[in-house]
């Protein structure tokens, strides 16, 4: 069991201290107001 936490352990260490960089930023931003739009939203995937 030891090398099982050591291993999440490690992971999660390495991916504290090394952060993913994006080199294209393509994700658009939406804001709702309120639930129904944001219902309404999610509904059309």
């Amino acid at each position: 069991m030891e090398g099982i936490v050591g291993s999440m352990m490690s992971v999660v260490s390495e991916s504290r201290t090394h952060k993913r960089v994006r080199k294209t930023e393509n994700a658009n931003m939406k804001e709702f107001s309120d639930m129904e739009s944001l219902s309404a939203y999610l509904s059309t995937f």
